[in-house]
């Protein structure tokens, strides 16, 4: 894990105080329709008809085939072989390969663990308008994952930098319509922190994750309708949202219970 200073510390710190007076649970990243690749190492293999078949059109120079036989080696414990073929798709302009190689080296995983070639590959990535690449270096840069482990502080104009920066990529990933950053950029709207409060902003991208599946957006456009908030206090919206939460996320979620219960609050069960 990188090292972290006392500096970024106390502000890593305090954006936690402050948004769990809205958000009881961690929000997990969420679908979009930008590919999914946040968690591309740990999903489950992919079905492949033919792994010689693909091997011939990766070799042949086809990109989409490059990446599935990429994801194909890596499911069987070749990851050292992939990581090769996750090279070649980049070489040819994929900015999906670019950055899938930031997160196996931010991780260390069919690589050695290099944090300056993972912000090496997101930032590429990023800079050229991968919605993924942005939230992700985005996040990092906030929440300062890249200080130098041999510095003992980080002076505060240069966290504020990182932070100034990793909010314009958050921005520009939520404008893309990037539902994960469109999450991030509510909450800190809602909060002003890190970025000026502003609750009719924080609304309208809390309602944009939601309605693209989002379970934590949910809950919180729910709350939004329910309080005010951004927004004119609209109750049969919130019970609207908040049967949307149980749905994504299910009854026997932390979400899913405690939209359940605001439902209760308001007069009506989760089944009508």
């Amino acid at each position: 894990m990188a090292y972290q200073s006392r500096t970024c510390r106390r502000v890593v710190s305090s954006v936690a105080c402050a948004l769990s007076l809205f958000v009881t649970i961690a929000a997990a990243d969420a679908q979009s329709d930008v590919l999914d690749v946040s968690n591309w190492h740990s999903k489950r293999a992919a079905p492949v008809e033919s792994a010689d078949v693909l091997k011939h059109e990766a070799e042949s120079g086809k990109l989409e085939a490059q990446l599935r036989y990429a994801k194909y080696l890596f499911d069987h414990d070749e990851k050292s072989i992939a990581v090769l073929w996750l090279t070649e798709a980049n070489n040819q302009g994929s900015l999906e390969a670019e950055y899938l190689l930031g997160q196996l080296y931010e991780n260390g995983d069919g690589v050695a663990q290099d944090f300056e070639q993972s912000r090496y590959f997101f930032g590429k990535a990023a800079d050229q308008g991968y919605a993924p690449a942005q939230y992700k270096l985005g996040k990092l840069l906030i929440n300062s994952e890249f200080d130098d482990p041999q510095m003992d502080t980080t002076s505060d104009r240069e966290l504020q930098k990182k932070i100034t920066r990793g909010v314009t990529l958050l921005r520009k990933s939520a404008n893309s319509g990037y539902a994960p950053s469109q999450y991030e950029m509510g909450l800190l709207a809602l909060n002003g922190n890190m970025t000026e409060k502003n609750p009719q902003e924080a609304f309208s991208y809390l309602k944009k994750a939601a309605d693209q599946g989002v379970a934590a957006a949910a809950y919180m456009t729910a709350t939004c309708y329910a309080s005010g908030i951004g927004t004119a206090i609209n109750t049969e919206s919130a019970k609207q949202y908040l049967r949307k939460t149980i749905g994504l996320a299910g009854l026997e979620s932390d979400y899913g219970r405690d939209a359940e219960s605001k439902l209760k609050e308001l007069g009506v069960s989760a089944n009508h």
